[in-house]
């Protein structure tokens, strides 16, 4: 079988996402989720050091906010079967790639200003209080007091969760699921980019299940994997803050598994690319692999007034700090 890498779709792809200052590619922000952790500022590098694959299918264990697997999807031909532990973000996915029009009918019915923000808030966290981890336990300041119906409305009704859920993500600050609000986002203008976004969002051949990265390895033991897991903290590792998924709830970060995962790894037989942070433990653990230093810019955390050019003038860009690991396929 012919590798797909052999033929000429990545290079042209990736000639024009080419960039024109110090990073070496451009952006690519085609996902419709702002996400903390994301890779759209790192498309390229990954691109580059994809190895030759025996068909266009990735599985991908940390879908998260999906923005090279979309990038694969939808401009590049493949086949992307993604999992997320967080079923919340799971069924955001679902509900957009299968009914965006409806999706944005249902997010054009919400207000974009402060205090339809705190409100929405307020019944996105009512329903969360209902679903949440029974371990998890958190207090809620200057918590609001809702109607019945409110309290109520999002306690059936899929599309309304996932609504509710993008519009706290999508003006929120980070973004952070339950977080506070913008004073970028929460902005007339930009929410009206966000509606065009959400109502003309086609995803290709992908799609998003719920399950944990353990289930999702050993449901594909011969598919090529990309993998973005969350942080390893420990260590000298130099990441100051991990949240996994991206739920303001370190709920399945500072339990996660990192040696099973690398044991998972070390027994799959499809090949993998990961981006993990570098640090001595990882480049120890994944040492018989292909390793590559990349360097980016993370978005997350820039604070409201680092916005773009002023980032770089006030030196308020934050480096990456990451290691791709890559096993190519047999």
């Amino acid at each position: 079988m012919e590798h797909e890498r052999t033929k000429d779709y990545l290079a042209s792809y990736l000639a024009t996402i080419k960039g024109k200052s110090q990073q070496p590619y451009k952006r690519v922000s085609i996902s419709p989720l702002r996400y903390a952790g994301g890779k759209s500022n790192a498309v390229g590098l990954i691109l580059e050091h994809l190895p030759a694959l025996k068909e266009k299918k990735i599985v991908s264990p940390f879908f998260g906010g999906g923005s090279f697997e979309l990038v694969l999807a939808k401009h590049l031909g493949f086949q992307v079967i993604g999992y997320d532990i967080f079923h919340i973000l799971v069924n955001f996915w679902n509900q957009v790639i299968s009914k965006p029009k409806e999706f944005a009918d249902e997010l054009a019915r919400l207000v974009p200003d402060k205090e339809n923000f705190d409100r929405n808030r307020h019944i996105l966290l009512s329903y969360w209080d209902k679903v949440k981890p029974a371990t998890l336990e958190y207090t809620t300041r200057n918590k609001l007091e809702l109607t019945e119906d409110e309290r109520k409305r999002l306690d059936t009704n899929e599309l309304l969760q996932a609504v509710y859920y993008y519009y706290n993500m999508q003006l929120s600050y980070g973004p952070m699921f339950l977080g506070w609000p913008s004073s970028v986002y929460v902005d007339e203008k930009k929410y009206k980019n966000i509606l065009k976004q959400v109502r003309e969002f086609s995803a290709g051949n992908l799609s998003v299940q719920c399950a944990d990265f353990e289930t999702a390895i050993q449901a594909h033991p011969n598919d090529f994997l990309f993998l973005d897991p969350p942080y390893y903290m420990e260590g000298d590792s130099k990441m100051f803050k991990g949240m996994y998924p991206n739920c303001n709830f370190a709920i399945h970060h500072n339990s996660f598994q990192h040696a099973r995962l690398r044991d998972l790894l070390k027994d799959h037989k499809g090949g993998f690319l990961m981006t993990y942070n570098n640090c001595s433990t990882i480049r120890e653990w994944y040492g018989e692999y292909k390793q590559v230093f990349p360097s980016w810019q993370y978005t997350y955390g820039q604070g409201e007034k680092r916005v773009g050019k002023n980032r770089v003038d006030g030196a308020t860009t934050k480096d990456s700090h990451e290691i791709f690991i890559i096993c190519p396929p047999p």
